[in-house]
């Protein structure tokens, strides 16, 4: 089926599904539905939430593309009903080989439950990358029976990873790196040894388009960690030469009293980390002095709403994704590079919209350049949506997938084009 097919059988699919009813819809999963918000945008339900009162619910997205195309999408599936920390909760996938349709839903991580703080307990909040040269896929999540402010020196979370090797089509026994990470009775002299509890948050692991390392066959991993320990909630990124089999702390710690944070690297090899913040988010910048080395320094934090230009939101604050994307500008035709942006709008976790600015070529951003000049783009709900995650996908469009009613919450599948995201002034 070529792309214009595909694109028509997609469109036919979702005209038609859109007369089922919403009860019809509270029942089923992988229904194809019309945007409200735009009727161009075809949305997909890949993992339906019931009422919380009913059933158990799904949370988190977050979502990877293979070296062949195929897309994976995970979620947390949550028999205990909340959050890591709460009793059992499992990670499932779903993969499609066109965008369209989907398989049915397999365990990735299958959480045991109990009351006892036990690594696989429970298995949550994914944060994927499908390495781009090779089949390998790498999951890294928290684990455990400990909520994460309530754990402090004696009780702490878990680090975990998982891994396949054959494009996510199966998965390796789940791995405990938490002695890497935090103290946990190890004879390892771990990264963070104060740190009560720590997790990276879900969505995309960044994979470097920069820098390889010559004694490596993957390009570098970057990610984002929230961590609490006694001086209370800081973000510090780690970094990754041999595909998360070893993590090493980059610079010092780069945004203090931030919360779940995002990374996306510019064309210079330089960072820029996003943290979720209520109004808006915190942005800060790494410029490396030697990339080879990790050497380099993070500039100063900034709150993009304390900008006129910056992107402001109501009083929420929730995960959402940073990703740089190439474009055309329509007024003159000249290629540029776009950073997007998605996060809920509304006062509460509702309206997920995302945000773009386009990119100098051959500038070196500071964190308060990156703050500033945004413009709200597209909106992607107008109900309670929350997390959101998204990709460049093989056929040039970002694939996203985000966190919406019905439910608390169904996690929905979209693809959308640079024109649509930005209102039509890139293409």
């Amino acid at each position: 089926m070529n792309a214009l097919s595909k694109q028509a059988f997609s469109a036919l699919f979702a005209l038609i599904t859109i007369a089922i009813s919403q009860s019809a819809f509270s029942k089923c999963s992988n229904i194809a539905y019309l945007s409200p918000c735009d009727t161009n945008i075809i949305k997909q339900c890949l993992f339906l939430s019931p009422d919380p009162k009913h059933g158990k619910p799904y949370r988190i997205p977050a979502l990877a593309q293979c070296k062949d195309g195929t897309l994976l999408a995970f979620s947390d599936y949550r028999p205990c009903g909340g959050d890591i920390g709460f009793g059992e909760v499992d990670i499932k996938l779903r993969h499609s080989e066109d965008g369209i349709s989907w398989s049915k839903e397999t365990f990735v991580a299958d959480g045991k439950g109990g009351n006892e703080n036990v690594f696989d307990c429970g298995f949550g909040d994914a944060a994927v990358v499908a390495d781009r040269e090779s089949n390998e896929v790498l999951v890294m999540c928290v684990a455990g029976r400990t909520v994460f402010n309530q754990a402090d020196t004696k009780r702490h979370n878990f680090m975990a990873a998982i891994r396949s090797t054959d494009g996510g089509r199966s998965w390796q026994q789940t791995e405990d790196l938490t002695a890497m990470f935090m103290a946990a009775d190890s004879t390892t002299k771990p990264l963070f040894p104060d740190a009560h509890s720590m997790f990276i948050a879900s969505g995309k692991i960044l994979q470097s388009s920069v820098f390889k390392s010559e004694e490596s066959k993957y390009h570098r991993l970057y990610a984002a960690l929230l961590i609490k320990d006694n001086q209370g909630l800081y973000n510090h990124v780690i970094y990754s030469d041999d595909f998360g089999r070893s993590w090493h702390r980059l610079g010092e710690s780069c945004i203090y009293g931030g919360d779940e944070a995002k990374l996306e690297e510019l064309s210079d090899g330089s960072l820029v980390i996003s943290s979720r913040k209520p109004h808006g988010r915190y942005f800060n910048v790494f410029t490396f002095s030697d990339i080879a080395t990790a050497k380099g320094s993070w500039d100063k934090t900034v709150s993009s709403n304390d900008f006129s230009t910056g992107i402001t939101v109501g009083a929420n604050s929730c995960n959402g994704e940073l990703l740089k994307v190439k474009a055309k500008r329509k007024s003159d035709k000249q290629e540029c590079e776009l950073l997007l942006q998605s996060l809920p709008t509304g006062d509460n976790r509702t309206d997920v919209s995302i945000f773009f600015k386009e990119l100098e070529n051959g500038h070196t951003y500071s964190s308060q350049e990156i703050a500033q000049c945004w413009t709200k783009g597209i909106q992607i709900s107008d109900k309670k949506s929350a997390y959101s995650t998204m990709i460049v996908q093989q056929d040039g469009r970002v694939g996203f997938l985000y966190e919406e009613e019905p439910g608390d919450y169904s996690i929905i599948y979209t693809s959308l084009s640079i024109e649509q995201i930005t209102k039509g002034l890139y293409e």
